[in-house]
């Protein structure tokens, strides 16, 4: 049992044909806390940290972090204020409270490959003008909140190719004024959202994002939802067995094209005071109540 502060630059990794595990000495300091650029840790099984981090990056930049497993820590791996230009891939991050948080401006980092499953609050976070990531072929099944969550002013990210199924409330989250992931320029592609209350949400001022090549299927409240959110573009996304397809309140100025909408249990698009929005070659079929509800 120990806690690592690693203070130069290292290569920290398992033995080849080995099995090592890390557990925290005190469960209140994170197991390996990174203040050094360029460190590299591989291959661990990281576990114990129940009020701190499995992992976490202090200000740092070019680390990798890849091939662990982390559990039972209050955080799996945090990047803090002014990490940057990491790459998080290959994890496995379960029955902790939070994933993966970026804060603070933690940006241009690389999450790719990463499950991050069966977690009580988030699978993944980007946080508090924390701009430029890629969020890519990521699992983030049966978070107790969201599985991937763009929050406060976190702009220019991409999430793509992920899988993000059965979290107990947002599959994908925009909030807060974070705008243009191509939101100010989020995008949101070729992801697959299976089972969560709400596929797609952006909501709260986030705004000039792109919506697309999504398949979402079998949410409990809406396929996608905009709320207070404008100037998106919704386009080639499937939306398949969702309690309603595609819902705006309060969202203006919004193009939707192209999209599939099938076998709704209430409407196909709903419409609640939102004005000046473009519908484009979208086809509805088999809602249970209208396809276009206004």
């Amino acid at each position: 049992m120990e806690n690592i502060t690693v203070s130069k630059a290292i290569i920290l990794k398992e033995i080849s044909g080995g099995s090592v595990t890390i557990q925290t000495l005190n469960s209140s300091v994170p197991v390996i806390k990174v203040n050094l650029n360029n460190t590299v840790i591989q291959g661990f099984t990281i576990i114990g940290a129940t009020n701190s981090s499995g992992i976490y990056l202090n200000g740092v930049s070019k680390c990798n972090i890849t091939g662990n497993s982390l559990t039972g820590n209050n955080y799996g791996i945090y990047l803090n204020t002014g990490s940057v230009n990491n790459i998080i891939q290959n994890n496995t991050i379960t029955n902790s409270t939070y994933g993966i948080d970026l804060y603070n401006g933690s940006n241009n980092s690389t999450i790719q490959n990463n499950n991050v499953s069966n977690n009580s609050n988030y699978g993944i976070l980007i946080s508090t003008n924390s701009n430029s990531n890629k969020i890519q072929n990521n699992t983030a099944n049966n978070n107790q909140n969201e599985g991937i969550y763009l929050y406060n002013g976190s702009n220019n990210n991409t999430i793509q190719n992920n899988n993000v199924s059965n979290n107990s409330n947002y599959g994908i989250l925009i909030n807060s004024n974070s705008n243009n992931n191509t939101i100010q320029g989020s995008i949101i592609l070729n992801n697959t959202l299976t089972g969560n209350n709400y596929g797609i949400y952006l909501s709260s001022g986030s705004s000039n994002s792109t919506v697309q090549n999504n398949t979402v299927t079998n949410s409990t409240y809406s396929g996608i939802y905009l709320y207070s959110s404008d100037s998106n573009k919704i386009q080639n996304n499937n939306l398949t067995s969702n309690q309603r397809g595609i819902r705006f309140a309060g969202s203006d100025y919004n193009t939707i094209t192209n999209n599939t909408v099938a076998n709704t249990l209430s409407y196909g698009i709903g419409l609640e005071s939102s004005t000046n929005n473009t519908f484009t070659n979208n086809t509805i079929t088999n809602s249970a109540t209208d396809g276009i509800y206004i």
